[in-house]
Formats: C-alpha cells, sequence, structure tokens
C-alpha cells in the first residue's frame, strides 16, 4: 500500500515523504523515500561522517537505542483495530532501532519484543534519500486488521525538528493520536 506523509510546517525541507508498506504473515515491509531539499537535513553524526568519507560505507549498527525521535528519524505506529494497545517502532539513519509498546495514547509505555528490525537499507544521494526496512513480528492473530501510523522526524542543519505524518490531528505535531493512524493494514496471510 503506497503512502504520502505530508509536513506540519512549512519549511526548507522536502514538503512531502512518500513510501510503501506491507504487512504479512510474518514480517512488514516499509520502504520511505525523500526526494528534493535534503542538503539541509542532519542524518546524524554517523552518516554523515561516511559521507566525508569516499572510502567507508555506513556500518549498520542495528542495536536498540532509545530516543531516537529527538533526531532525524523514521517512525510507525501500529495497533489492532478495535483495541487500545499499539506498539511504535523508531528506526534511525543508520540502524539503531527500538519498539515501544503502549496500552493506550502514551500510557503504559515499556519496550516490546512484538516487532524486531530484520534488515534495513538507507541510501542517500544529492537529491534522494530511501529507507528500506523489513520487520519480523509477532501478531498472530491474522484475522484483525491492523491501524498503521506512518511518520517522521527530520532535523534540521540548525538543530530545527521537522514533523511529517499521514494526517496531522492536532494543533502541534503528536503521532500518537490514534485517529493520525490512517492507514488500514489487511494482512497478507503468506
Amino acid at each position: 500500500m503506497k503512502f504520502i506523509l505530508v509536513s506540519f510546517q512549512a519549511s526548507e525541507l522536502p514538503d512531502q515523504i512518500t513510501g510503501e508498506i506491507e504487512l504479512g504473515a510474518k514480517q512488514l515491509h516499509c520502504k520511505f523515500s525523500l526526494n528534493g531539499k535534503l542538503e539541509a537535513i542532519n542524518w546524524q553524526d554517523s552518516i554523515a561522517d561516511v559521507e566525508n568519507s569516499q572510502d567507508e560505507k555506513p556500518k549498520a549498527t542495528t542495536s536498540r537505542t532509545s530516543e531516537l525521535w529527538l533526531h532525524s528519524c523514521f517512525e510507525l505506529f501500529l495497533g489492532e483495530k478495535g483495541e487500545t494497545r499499539y506498539w511504535e517502532i523508531n528506526i534511525a539513519p543508520d540502524g539503531r532501532w527500538q519498539c515501544y509498546q503502549f496500552d493506550d495514547v502514551r500510557l503504559g509505555m515499556k519496550e516490546s519484543e512484538a516487532f524486531n528490525l530484520d534488515s534495513y537499507v538507507f541510501e542517500q544521494s544529492a537529491k534522494e534519500a530511501n529507507l528500506q526496512i523489513t520487520l519480523n513480528h509477532q501478531l498472530h492473530n491474522t484475522d484483525t486488521d491492523i491501524q498503521a501510523g506512518i511518520s517522521v522526524v527530520l532535523e534540521s542543519k540548525t538543530s530545527e525538528l521537522h514533523y511529517y505524518a499521514l494526517r496531522h490531528c492536532g494543533p502541534k505535531p503528536d503521532f500518537h493520536l490514534r485517529d493520525s493512524h490512517a492507514l488500514q493494514l489487511n494482512r497478507d496471510k503468506k
């Protein structure tokens, strides 16, 4: 399923981010694509250091790290339809990631093993950036559809944060609001 994320505020960064998401019986695949004004984005030290070296490639850390949303970060919010419980998955451009479970909107936050990062690829050029991820999941009830919120936080080189989502439902950016979880993912039974 294709998606478009829109910016909460006008800025020097891209106006929108596109992507695709697919939920299978055991894995979730997602791709984010950014085009245009990428020179103003801070992709964090691990990515920036690699850009300055012709001989090195980004080192895949894929370690679990908290508070990734304080810098450039790609996010998924997933919850079973009709349930208050949901998961938040954060992935940084350098492969650091985390999965949290909430009992309700911003309540009962704890680290979760329901989703685990299987693979990620982040590619960047002067005019395009792409992140592709595959997550293994432990959602066993294949008859229940999943409501998804997809969002991105981009940090500018001036350290200002810019927020992108399927829709913005409040007076300030808040990706946890269940009304912003606007995609309904029907599970591929394969």
